[in-house]
Formats: C-alpha cells, structure tokens, sequence
C-alpha cells in the first residue's frame, strides 16, 4: 500500500515485480532456510559450514532459475511449484552432502 500510495502521490506507475522476481526471491529464502536447517540438524555444522550450506545453496538456486528465466516466468503456480520443491530438495541434499565431505576429508 505504502508504494502505491508515494507512486500516485507523485504521479508515478506503482512498481510491479514480475513473476519471475518474485519466484526467484522467494526460492532464494527457501533455499537458504532449508540449506541452514538441514545443516545444522543432520549434520550438526559449525556456523561456517552453515554460511557456507546458505551460499552454496543461494548460489546454485540463482544459476537454475536465470539458467530456466523463461521457463520460471512463464508456468503455472502448480507447475512452478513442483519445479521449486524438487530444485531445493537436490539442492539442499547436495550442499549437506558437500558439508559432509569436507569433514571426512578434515578427519581423514
């Protein structure tokens, strides 16, 4: 409301995110809640492997979204969100993972 408020107000276009942005930024968070989670609870992560699970995962989440951009802003939310589920589950499974191999390689 406050944005649209100051927009008319001034007399400019309200800002409108795309479908995209807002798909992204909220896979973002997830992601990023997800990785820290799963870290913290099945492999029991420092707080640098926590930062490093959140990074990784972010990273990686930003590359498969702009890597499928059209795909993303074009499907349906029922579509969108099987694409979303199943992305973070490998994600977070493959940052966890890379977590784990770290340590082995520290204690090996």
């Amino acid at each position: 409301m406050g944005l649209d408020f100051y927009a008319e107000s001034h007399g400019k276009p309200p800002l409108r995110l795309s479908k995209f942005t807002v798909r992204a930024v909220g896979s973002l968070l997830l992601v990023g809640y997800f990785a820290l989670r799963e870290a913290r609870r099945r492999v029991n992560a420092t707080l640098a492997e926590m930062v490093m699970c959140a990074l990784a995962g972010g990273v990686l989440n930003l590359a498969v979204i702009f890597g499928f951009r059209q795909t993303v802003g074009q499907i349906s939310g029922i579509q969108y969100m099987a694409f979303a589920s199943l992305e973070t589950f490998l994600i977070v499974e493959l940052v966890t993972r890379v977590v784990l191999y770290f340590r082995w390689l520290r204690h090996a």
